[in-house]
């Protein structure tokens, strides 16, 4: 059987380490409450305070020619930001909104610079580009009440070509 090696798994392995590395670099993990970036989907309980998630990819691949040995590969990589803002006497609803949404815009441009920057993650034979696009952002509220929570949604495009396996 033939096929093409598909490239996610590794480009998405890579973008999560060098995200780790870009925010390591920054100090943002030394901080009490250090984003985590994750490259699985994970439930609301285990989501730290601040997260940053690669949680699926979809592609289109298409045949460079009938019969060729390269596949042209397009896939897009959905991301998520979330963050959680703690009401307190020194922090009602709005501010705490406006801390939990500066925050994930603060991770994004984390997340927009290490593609932008460093667009072939994995090194990647036959990479061509990659770019952050359809970015979504929704405020919400805490279950219980208790804080509120920022999710800004992101999609990595990324091109390449990959050769064709087997037989």
């Amino acid at each position: 059987m033939s096929g093409a090696v598909w490239t996610v798994g590794a480009y998405m392995d890579a973008l999560k380490a060098n995200l780790i590395q870009r925010l390591e670099d920054a100090g943002e993990l030394e901080q009490d409450w250090a984003p985590e970036v994750l490259a699985a989907p994970v439930s609301d309980k285990e989501l730290p305070k601040e997260a940053i998630v690669l949680i699926r990819a979809r592609a289109d691949e298409e045949a460079a020619a009938l019969g060729g040995r390269r596949n042209e590969e397009e896939y897009v990589i959905e991301g998520a930001i979330q963050t959680r803002a703690i009401l307190g006497e020194q922090t009602p609803p709005e501010a705490a909104a406006k801390e939990a949404r500066d925050r994930a815009l603060v991770l994004l441009g984390y997340v927009e610079a290490e593609v932008r920057l460093n667009p072939n993650q994995a090194s990647l034979d036959g990479f061509r580009s990659a770019t952050v696009v359809g970015k979504t952002l929704d405020q919400l509220v805490e279950p219980g009440g208790g804080g509120r929570i920022c999710v800004i949604g992101f999609d990595v495009r990324v091109k390449t070509r990959t050769s064709v396996t087997g037989p």
